[in-house]
């Protein structure tokens, strides 16, 4: 009686009732809340091979307060209700938050063995690295596990140390069982730590695992005598490095462990001289790739210090992008330099620009019009570059007018502004003079010294083209007004 005083009182979603069946009606008279949505069931269905009744039957198999996780993870969802026939899943998501990423790697099967152990995510991985460390499957290792009787998550801490995992390996290849050999890793990990530090030939192992085979005998003692080198060979990836680390810190132990050095120090020991390339690092603070450009280009001392003090900005740079930067430091300082480097790195060609016409048009092309401001200063360069010194001032504040002009007129515009000297507010009326024949300048002294209306503009333009003077000019218009 109660599910059809739903259906007349009016359902939720009723659209889908026929797809999900009258178990729908339950659902919705079960979450007041609406955290179920009926779209997401279909969704279910769909992609567990299902129909929306079995979805919604298995849906109604579980708790109503577990509904909202369930619907927030379809994907898992979909998968539990094809492989293990239910919807099941709240304890999952409880235990394993990224629920997508722990499916993909220990499917159904591997989720649900992993809840009935107690194990959660944290726990789950450490079983799938020592599974992978040791050579066996997860499912081997959780057997393994679980016939020791373990049934608590921390009991899979001990596993999660390479000194385990090696100790596993050598164990299993001398034949011991692996519910023994996890057992003694759970329950003895003071066995495995004494076995790691004082185990046969350790010393010869920790060579040939830092250096290769042919390690010297007093690396062990080496690394013992200096715990900081540990996270620097860590990062290095070939023996040869790391060789090549221990040869450098045998001659400058401070300098090679100096934090300064850390990120350059592959670049430092794969220069020619690693001693000459970490002292130079360290005293004018140039990364390797610098000090090669400093060298090739024979910068001065100055030049060289302002090169350290842009290198975070400059890394990106190519060659010719950086030494326009430097050019910039040089004329401008070292604040329009950094300004300019970050401008470079977006647009290049920039920094080039601004030797020549200024730092004033960083603003301008460091914005949204930056690219068609440096090409016209770069169409400009060869004939204007000269006289940046007067055109920059009228160009910014001409504005976009002044850029409008010299997009469409080129030189000529600029030609027209220095014979003239027109003010920046009237780019537009040298922008329409331009397109008349004759002398610009003398036809602009006509219009802005005499007050010629415009429409004897195009007859004064005419007349100065043949030639004309620019008195006659004067009483030819003069002569053709109307007297009033």
């Amino acid at each position: 009686m109660k599910m059809w005083r739903r259906l007349l009182d009016g359902l939720r979603q009723p659209e889908h009732l026929g797809v999900l069946g009258l178990g729908w009606v339950q659902v919705v008279d079960q979450d007041p809340a609406g955290a179920v949505d009926a779209r997401v069931l279909l969704q279910i269905a769909a992609d567990s091979g299902g129909s929306g009744h079995d979805t919604v039957r298995a849906l109604l198999g579980t708790e109503p307060s577990d509904w909202p996780a369930i619907c927030a993870h379809p994907v898992l969802a979909a998968r539990w209700l094809a492989e293990q026939g239910d919807l099941d899943i709240a304890e999952i998501v409880a235990a394993f938050p990224d629920t997508e990423p722990a499916l993909a790697r220990y499917g159904t099967d591997g989720l649900r063995n992993a809840v009935e152990l107690g194990l959660d995510q944290k726990a789950m991985s450490l079983l799938k690295n020592y599974a992978d460390g040791v050579g066996h499957s997860l499912a081997d290792v959780i057997a393994a596990f679980q016939e020791r009787g373990y049934e608590r998550a921390e009991q899979t801490a001990p596993l999660g140390t390479a000194g385990a995992v090696a100790w596993s390996r050598l164990q299993l290849e001398r034949g011991k069982p692996l519910d023994w050999v996890l057992g003694n890793v759970v329950e003895h990990p003071e066995k495995i730590r004494r076995w790691a530090v004082d185990g046969p030939r350790l010393a010869h192992r920790v060579g040939a695992a830092v250096l290769g085979p042919a390690a010297a005998p007093a690396t062990a003692a080496t690394l013992a005598a200096a715990p900081p080198l540990l996270p620097l060979l860590a990062a290095l990836h070939t023996p040869e490095q790391r060789a090549a680390l221990l040869r450098l810190y045998a001659t400058d132990p401070e300098g090679t462990l100096d934090p300064r050095a850390r990120r350059e120090l592959p670049l430092v020991l794969a220069s020619p001289d690693p001693s000459l390339a970490l002292r130079t690092l360290l005293r004018e603070g140039l990364g390797v790739v610098a000090q090669q450009f400093a060298d090739r280009f024979r910068l001065s001392p100055e030049q060289r210090r302002m090169l350290a003090e842009l290198s975070p900005l400059t890394a990106e740079l190519a060659a010719r992008s950086l030494q326009a930067v430097l050019s910039v430091g040089a004329r401008f300082g070292p604040r329009v330099a950094v300004t300019a480097a970050i401008v470079e790195q977006r647009l290049p060609g920039a920094a080039e620009a601004v030797t020549v016409w200024g730092p004033r048009w960083l603003p301008l092309l460091g914005g949204r019009s930056g690219a068609r401001v440096l090409r016209l200063l770069v169409e400009q360069r060869e004939k204007h570059g000269a006289r940046a010194g007067r055109l920059t001032p009228w160009l910014l504040a001409a504005g976009e007018d002044g850029l409008a002009l010299v997009e469409r007129y080129g030189s000529d515009a600029l030609d027209l502004v220095q014979a003239t000297g027109a003010p920046p507010a009237e780019a537009r009326l040298l922008g329409e003079l331009l397109m008349l024949p004759g002398p610009g300048p003398t036809l602009y002294r006509l219009v802005t010294e005499h007050g010629l209306p415009p429409e004897t503009w195009p007859r004064a333009a005419r007349l100065l083209a043949r030639g004309a003077p620019p008195e006659r000019v004067l009483l030819a218009l003069w002569s053709s007004t109307p007297a009033r």
